[in-house]
């Protein structure tokens, strides 16, 4: 394979969100930035309305330390990086975290039926440095609570 090959337009395994690096096989944990538009781009998608975020212990105590606890600070450092590049993957620890959420759309490729998956609460299994796009609509939360420490 040469790394020169850009990667196809749809992949069940998110190599399409892939923006840098941008080569064909580049997995979505690797990447450094991945596409976050809140929106399906192939059947195989699922888009998530993430109502918590629970980062590692390893990424929480590194933006605790440089934010001196402050939580309009880390709310700040977190949110930056989840803009910066398209999913929560701390550049400073190289860990993520994971997510709870409910299914808001599901691409058609999925066997799940999104009728009976609207109803399901869900928590993300793989770090949310895997995902293929986490996208902030708004910093609308100034508690604590919407970040699971």
């Amino acid at each position: 394979m040469k790394e020169e090959e850009v990667c196809e337009p749809s992949s069940e395994y998110g190599f399409h969100r892939v923006l840098v690096p941008h080569k064909k096989g580049s997995l979505i944990q690797a990447a450094v930035t991945v596409e976050n538009e809140p929106r399906i781009l192939n059947e195989y998608e699922v888009l998530i309305d993430v109502e918590y975020l629970h980062l590692d212990s390893t990424s929480m105590k590194q933006i605790q330390e440089i934010a001196k606890s402050e939580f309009r600070v880390m709310k700040d450092k977190i949110f930056g990086i989840i803009e910066a590049r398209g999913k929560m993957h701390n550049p400073a620890t190289n860990s993520g975290g994971v997510l709870v959420g409910k299914v808001k759309e599901i691409g058609k490729g999925n066997s799940v039926h999104f009728d009976a998956a609207k109803l399901l609460r869900l928590a993300q299994w793989q770090s949310s440095q895997s995902s293929p796009a986490l996208h902030v609509e708004s910093r609308r939360s100034n508690h604590p609570s919407w970040f699971v420490f």
